[in-house]
């Protein structure tokens, strides 16, 4: 079969500020106070698009407003419609219309309609179920994005063991599925994500990258290869991969941010790069209403995080006078309380090395398992009206700033 040729370049940068393998204190003193995300935000001069939660954004207006300004005043970012916190939406389901709307309403405050982004909303963990989607559209969204073999449904039984049903598998297209109205874009898998991680470790220069983009995106998994879709050219390539691996990729070598903005700058070379409601080049892959599904075993950071789990849909139960309540409930269904937990249970607290080109040192990535467990404990708590736990300095530092940022929201969605 032909390769179709790629037109168009479609590339989002996900910022979790719960992200369970960001320790607080890199967060603070690398991202932060060392003003090295303000530079890469100045820096962009390609169309992209910046997915993050509305609870983070309200946060770092709290905190870092300047960062807030920044991502509004740059023309070439658009900000995706989410929900208020990193939440599973198949493993949580009766929590999500409140996520839905306190998450557009916060996005709306801190950037502006015209900022959002409804055609490629995202949702955490590229995770959607079939009932979620007419509450996607009551709340603006046009579209949601989806990483290629992660677009899976999650469950939960009484006895803690899940299940992903995995509905489709596909490539940089549009998947209309669902909802006739409601296309799913897939991003491209593990080889370019790979490709992209791997220049941070020094493994290939910022062209080399550039090309990988180029091939890897040509060279996706065809669709054709699942009998149950069938395809259609779109041109069309998606890429999303997070925002902090520069940070947590630390090589000892050049500056981060030095190699992060000079990538960006390549990809500004290439006049490919669009926001998918400037793109002519969308076409549709129809998905039969008969199609089966395919069981596979639940992503670990779920199936070994069953205590928690269950601690944390216990405190859901909890009925409580406190408007701020419902707040701690958001934040405690955040899926990254679960995965910094796999990092106690499954890895035994063990870190990843990661090589680096030509150097016998390696990156060392784990999970901020203590101060997440301290975060859960403390939201727990509050629910339930007992005092703070003892809490870390990196702890007190992000809850007490999350309280303000409550504050806020509290008032952004009394107005």
């Amino acid at each position: 079969m032909k390769k179709e040729s790629i037109k168009e370049f479609v590339i989002l940068f996900f910022w979790n500020l719960w992200h369970s393998e960001v320790l607080w204190s890199t967060l603070k003193r690398k991202m932060l106070e060392s003003g090295e995300v303000m530079r890469w935000l100045m820096s962009v001069r390609v169309p992209i698009y910046f997915p993050m939660h509305a609870c983070d954004v309200s946060w770092l207006a709290v905190a870092y407003p300047e960062i807030v300004k920044a991502i509004k005043a740059n023309p070439f970012i658009r900000v995706p419609l989410s929900t208020y916190s990193h939440v599973m939406p198949s493993v949580f389901p009766d929590i999500m219309e409140v996520q839905l709307a306190y998450g557009r309403k916060v996005l709306a405050h801190h950037f502006g309609e015209e900022k959002l982004a409804p055609e490629i909303g995202f949702l955490s963990d590229f995770n959607i179920y079939d009932n979620l989607v007419p509450t996607l559209v009551e709340q603006g969204w046009r579209g949601a994005i989806h990483l290629q073999g992660l677009n899976n449904l999650y469950q939960m039984n009484m006895t803690g063991i899940g299940k992903i049903f995995t509905p489709f598998t596909g490539r940089h297209n549009v998947i209309k599925h669902f909802h006739r109205d409601f296309p799913l874009y897939l991003s491209a898998g593990a080889k370019l994500r790979n490709a992209y991680l791997g220049y941070f470790r020094d493994f290939g220069d910022k062209l080399s990258v550039r090309q990988a983009f180029k091939q890897e995106v040509r060279e996706q998994e065809d669709i054709s290869r699942c009998s149950r879709v069938t395809k259609s050219n779109s041109g069309l390539g998606i890429f999303l991969t997070d925002f902090e691996p520069p940070w947590i990729n630390e090589t000892g070598g050049r500056p981060r941010i030095e190699l992060f903005t000079e990538l960006m700058e390549e990809f500004r070379m290439d006049n490919h790069f669009i926001h998918l409601s400037d793109s002519e080049n969308i076409s549709a892959i129809e998905i039969p209403d008969n199609m089966s599904v395919k069981e596979r075993i639940l992503h670990p950071k779920w199936h070994h995080s069953q205590r928690e789990y269950f601690q944390i849909v216990d405190a859901l139960r909890i009925l409580s006078p406190s408007p701020r309540s419902t707040f701690y409930q958001l934040m405690l269904t955040g899926s990254d309380f679960a995965s910094a937990f796999f990092w106690e249970e499954v890895k035994n607290f063990q870190p990843v090395l990661l090589p680096i080109n030509k150097s016998d040192q390696k990156v060392r990535i784990y999970g901020d398992v203590e101060n997440r467990r301290q975060a859960m404990n403390y939201l727990i708590g509050r629910m339930n009206g007992e005092k703070s736990p003892n809490l870390s300095e990196e702890a007190k530092w992000f809850l007490k700033i999350m309280e303000k940022a409550i504050t806020l929201d509290m008032e952004i969605l009394n107005r």
